[in-house]
């Protein structure tokens, strides 16, 4: 049986350069959560994007199979403990947090690096449950169009000639994307923020 010809989802992985936007850009969508996290999810999250980041650098291999599971279920049952339900706003975002960290360990094809993308816009939209301020609305568009461009990018075959392009690209979405908000801030209730 020979095997399928690889589709544009599983094409080679990101650059280095890449990688590391990746990794910063995420790292930026769960930074405004840590403060809600606990200490030992922030080492988690940390420690699996350093070794991630030192995979990519040392072309070395990812962590086997039985030892993200162990991860998991450790991260699992510590947010358990730590809320007494995997449900909630909270644990929710807790467990977010965790898969997204986790996925890094994981990265091996290219819709892995969407899904991680993906990953990114929802903690940056989880924020919202918590703060709805003037400047963590800017600080969080500026992540998604951060996302965005990333996005743009990793599509391509090889890194673009010029980067400025798909940052132009994601400013003109952005853009585009002001009078929907508008209307679905007017005519949409929004979730009440308890402090």
């Amino acid at each position: 049986m020979t095997a399928a010809a690889p589709t544009s989802s599983r094409g080679p992985l990101l650059s280095l350069p890449t990688l590391t936007t990746l990794l910063l850009i995420t790292a930026l969508a769960a930074a405004p959560h840590a403060p809600r996290l606990p200490a030992w999810l922030l080492v988690l999250a940390v420690g699996c994007g350093l070794w991630r980041y030192w995979a990519a650098r040392r072309g070395e291999r990812l962590p086997p199979g039985w030892l993200r599971t162990l991860l998991t279920v450790g991260a699992a049952a510590g947010i358990y403990l730590e809320h007494g339900s995997l449900l909630g706003r909270d644990p929710g975002t807790a467990l977010l947090v965790a898969m997204a960290a986790l996925k890094l360990l994981e990265m091996r094809q290219r819709r892995d690096v969407h899904v991680l993308m993906y990953l990114g816009y929802l903690l940056a939209a989880t924020q919202f449950l918590y703060d709805q301020s003037i400047g963590m609305i800017v600080y969080l568009a500026l992540t998604g169009w951060a996302l965005t461009v990333l996005l743009m990018v990793a599509h391509q075959a090889r890194p673009p000639a010029n980067p400025w392009r798909h940052a132009h690209l994601a400013t003109t979405l952005l853009l585009q994307a002001i009078p929907v908000m508008l209307i679905l801030f007017v005519f949409f209730p929004r979730v009440a923020v308890t402090r």
